[in-house]
């Protein structure tokens, strides 16, 4: 009888020991068939910090060859800083973003970005991809509308993802674009006397977009014979006084001559883009001259891309100055 339960207690143990081992090895075998888990940025990040010297923080001089490890490459001018940040990675793909910082004293407006980028761009989001060039691997990316204007002292992010691997930083950073004029036949502006006292008058002036393309951060320089106190809707950016005029010099209420000033009026931000065929209006009130005096010499300016030139120097170049020029 004894015998009989040893003989038991050994097939037992033996059935145990195999059903272990058949579970190790399913262990294995699911194991095995699981994705490559996704590296976060901040953790190879905190990783590498323990040699700062990795970590790329110079003047836009990136890797050639990704390192396998640094997920943060900083490239900045005394007015721009700009940071691609990689966020995750795998075998065929990648996600990343990039933010635009301006420690300048001046705004950036309607922002477009160039950069060398030969990768696949699958999705992208707070941009959008307004060019690429397959063949020099070039990238040109513009501002989403409500985020087109970055003020001294802000940032803006936009994020993508690719499909191919992730080989090396982006290298050659440009911020372009122009103030240029647009041409008369793009544009109706229409000036609108509301009241007029002894003292003082209201009045406003709409832009009517004729094109079917959008006009975009919009200014608009006029002469006027009165003088404007206060706007709504817009903002003066700059006001040019006793300016030589082709037609009659207005007359002031008491009859004597009165010079005309040049106003330069910028949007207000929230009301910088005309679609096609739209109409946006800004007031407002002032002093002097007379009724029947108008604005005159209307000149309607957009902030486009322009030429693929850049309007600033190469983020990280020799060329590039301790203040950014803009285009206004």
């Amino acid at each position: 009888m004894k015998n009989v339960k040893n003989a038991r207690k050994q097939t037992y143990g033996q059935i145990r020991k195999t059903i272990c081992s058949l579970l190790l090895a399913l262990t294995v075998c699911i194991n095995s068939l699981q994705p490559m888990p996704l590296l976060a940025a901040e953790d190879s990040f905190a990783a590498n910090m323990q040699n700062p010297a990795d970590v790329q923080l110079t003047d836009a001089l990136s890797l050639d060859i990704w390192d396998g490890v640094t997920t943060q490459d900083i490239c900045e001018t005394d007015s721009l800083k700009i940071t691609f940040n990689l966020l995750n990675y795998w075998p065929g793909g990648y996600q990343a973003d990039i933010t635009l910082e301006n420690t300048g004293e001046q705004s950036i407006p309607n922002w477009y970005i160039s950069f060398n980028c030969p990768d696949e761009i699958t999705s992208l989001w707070n941009a959008e991809i307004c060019q690429t060039n397959e063949e020099t691997g070039r990238l040109t990316v513009k501002n989403a509308g409500w985020n087109q204007n970055i003020p001294d002292g802000g940032s803006v992010s936009f994020g993508f993802c690719s499909t191919d691997d992730f080989h090396a930083f982006p290298t050659g950073y440009q911020l372009i674009g122009e103030n240029t004029s647009t041409s008369q036949e793009a544009y109706t502006v229409l000036y609108s006397l509301e009241n007029d006292w002894a003292d003082g008058f209201s009045a406003n002036i709409s832009i009517t977009n004729n094109t079917k393309e959008t006009i975009e951060d919009w200014t608009l320089t006029f002469d006027f014979a009165r003088t404007i106190d206060k706007i709504w809707c817009a903002e003066i950016t700059s006001i040019t006084t006793d300016v030589a005029m082709d037609t009659d010099v207005a007359m002031d209420t008491e009859g004597s001559e009165t010079a005309y000033i040049r106003y330069t009026i910028k949007n207000a931000g929230y009301n910088a883009n005309i679609a096609p065929g739209q109409t946006i209006l800004f007031g407002f009130t002032g002093n002097g001259g007379t009724p029947e005096a108008n604005p005159a010499n209307y000149s309607l300016s957009s902030y486009t891309p322009g030429s693929n030139s850049p309007a600033v120097p190469e983020v990280g170049t020799t060329d590039a100055e301790d203040d950014m020029e803009h285009g206004h």
